[in-house]
C-alpha cells in the first residue's frame, strides 16, 4: 500500500474523538439554557458550565463545546464523580450505573450521560437544540429524553415500559406535543400557524404528570415568523413545559434561538459500533453489516434504512452516478444540476442537498486515496476499480482542492449563503479530465 502525504490528511475524515480533558472554569459567566426549576442560584448554576474540547472530523480545527454537569464543583474538588482520561467525561458511579434501565440510544455517551445525569439531579433546562447530520440518531435521543420526562417510574426514568413510556413510544402520550413537517401533512416549512397552535396549548397544565414536552422536528424549516413565535416561548416559557428542538445545524437557526438552548451537537458514530449494532440488533449478516457500516460514515440511522429498504443504496448509485457525468459535462449541464439541486433546496429539501454532498465528498476522498495506492481505506470498495482508473486521469493536486472545495461548499450552505451561487461556484471548480 501506498504512503498518503502529510499534508493530506488535513482533507480526510476520521471519525470524532471523544474529549481528551474537562476543565473547570469556575469563572464562566455565559447562559446555558436558563436557570432550572428549582436549581441553584444563577451564579452558582453558571459556574458548572465546563469547557470541553472536541477534535473536529473535518481536520485539524479544534472546537470548544460547551456542556452542563450538575454538581461538577463536588465531582472534582470532592470526588463525587471520576474523571476518566480515556474518555474525557465523569464516569458512572457503581451504585449509579446499576440502577439505569437500557435504553434505545446507540453511542452519543458524553450527551445520554449529561442528561441522565440532569434527569437524576432536577437539573434540567426549558429547552434543549439537538444538531447533526440526518441519521445520527438525533430523533432516537430526542424521543428518549421526552420518555424520561415523562415516565412514572422517576427513580429509573425512562424505564420504558411503564404506561407513560409506552404512549411516548407509540406517539399517543397527552403530554407529548410533536411538531414536524410529517404532522404538517409533508409541507415544505414549518409555518406560524403551527407554532402559535404549539403556544396555545402550553396555556393548559399537563394532564397526566408533572410536565408537558414539545418535541419540534426539522426545525431548521421554520420560516421567520414561525422563529420569531418560537422565540417568545423560549423567552418565558410555563415552568413545566420543556422544549425539544432537532435540526440539522445551529446555523440553520436564529441565533437567539440557539442561544436560548442547552445545545447537544452529536457526531459521528465509530464504524465498529455501527457493524456491532447491525449484527446484534438488526440481525444483519457479518459481510452487509461490513459493507453498510463502511458507507453510513458513522449514522447508523442510514445504515439501517438501507438495510432494509433497497431503494437507499439505489439512490446513493444515482448520486455517483451524477458525479461521474459531471466530470465529462461542460458548463451548461453543471448549472443546469445545480439549478436542480436549487430548486430542492427552496422545497424544504436541504438535508437531501447535503447528504449528496456528503456523499460526493467520500466519492473524492476515496478517489484520491486509490491514486495513492492505499486501497484499504478507500470506502466505497464496490467502484474501486473505477476510482483507480480515474485517479490516473486526474491530478493529485486538483482532486484535493475539489475535496476541499466539497466541504467549503457545505459549510456556507449551512452558513445561509446564497444557495445558487454556491452550487454553481462548485460545479465550476470540478476537475477536468486528462
Amino acid at each position: 500500500a501506498g504512503s498518503v502525504p502529510v499534508s493530506a490528511w488535513l482533507f480526510l475524515s476520521g471519525q470524532p474523538k471523544w474529549p481528551q480533558r474537562i476543565i473547570p472554569d469556575s469563572g464562566s459567566s455565559g447562559r446555558a439554557g436558563g436557570r432550572p426549576a428549582g436549581g441553584p442560584p444563577r451564579d452558582d448554576f453558571n459556574r458548572r458550565l465546563l469547557p470541553t474540547v472536541y477534535r473536529t472530523v473535518t481536520g485539524l480545527r479544534w472546537e470548544t463545546r460547551g456542556g452542563i454537569i450538575p454538581g461538577s464543583e463536588r465531582s472534582l474538588e470532592g470526588g463525587f464523580l471520576a474523571l476518566s482520561e480515556t474518555s474525557g467525561w465523569p464516569e458512572r458511579t457503581t451504585e449509579e450505573a446499576s440502577s439505569l434501565p437500557e435504553h434505545p440510544v446507540i453511542g452519543h455517551r458524553w450527551a445520554v450521560d449529561l442528561l441522565t445525569r440532569q434527569l437524576h439531579q432536577g437539573y434540567l433546562s426549558h429547552a434543549y437544540l439537538l444538531t447533526g447530520p440526518p441519521g445520527v440518531g438525533r430523533g432516537t435521543l430526542a424521543r428518549w429524553l421526552a420518555q424520561a420526562l415523562l415516565c412514572l417510574d422517576t427513580p429509573r426514568a425512562p424505564c420504558g415500559s411503564c404506561a407513560a413510556c409506552l404512549r411516548v413510544s407509540r406517539g399517543t402520550h397527552p403530554d407529548l406535543h410533536v411538531l414536524s413537517l410529517e404532522t404538517q401533512g409533508g409541507r415544505r416549512t414549518l409555518g406560524i400557524e403551527a407554532v402559535r397552535e404549539l403556544r396555545a396549548t402550553m396555556a393548559e397544565r399537563p394532564f397526566a404528570g408533572t410536565r408537558k414536552v414539545y418535541l419540534i422536528e426539522d426545525a431548521e424549516t421554520m420560516t421567520m415568523e414561525a422563529a420569531n413565535a418560537l422565540l417568545k416561548t423560549l423567552e418565558e416559557p410555563p415552568p413545566f413545559a420543556v422544549l425539544l428542538l432537532v435540526a440539522l445545524s445551529e446555523h440553520l437557526l436564529l441565533p437567539t434561538i440557539v442561544s436560548r438552548c442547552q445545545h447537544l451537537p452529536l457526531r459521528p458514530l465509530g464504524r465498529e459500533e455501527v457493524h456491532q449494532a447491525l449484527v446484534e440488533r438488526w440481525g444483519a449478516p457479518q459481510e452487509q453489516a461490513a459493507f453498510l457500516a463502511r458507507l453510513s460514515r458513522g449514522r447508523l440511522g442510514w445504515a439501517v434504512r438501507a438495510l432494509q429498504d433497497p431503494t437507499v443504496l439505489a439512490r446513493r448509485e444515482e448520486e455517483i452516478a451524477a458525479m461521474e457525468r459531471l466530470i465529462e459535462a461542460g458548463l451548461l449541464e453543471r448549472f443546469a444540476f445545480a439549478e436542480t439541486q436549487e430548486r430542492r433546496w427552496r422545497r424544504g429539501e436541504q438535508a437531501a442537498v447535503l447528504a449528496l454532498l456528503e456523499q460526493w465528498e467520500g466519492w473524492w476522498r476515496d478517489l484520491f486515496l486509490a491514486g495513492q495506492g492505499c486501497d484499504e481505506l478507500v470506502v466505497n470498495r464496490d467502484r474501486l476499480a473505477h476510482l483507480q482508473a480515474l485517479s490516473r486521469r486526474l491530478a493529485t493536486e486538483a482532486t484535493l482542492a475539489f475535496l476541499q472545495a466539497l466541504r467549503a461548499a457545505r459549510q456556507r450552505l449551512l452558513e445561509q449563503v446564497n444557495v445558487r451561487l454556491v452550487l454553481e461556484d462548485l460545479l465550476l471548480r470540478l476537475p477536468a479530465v486528462v
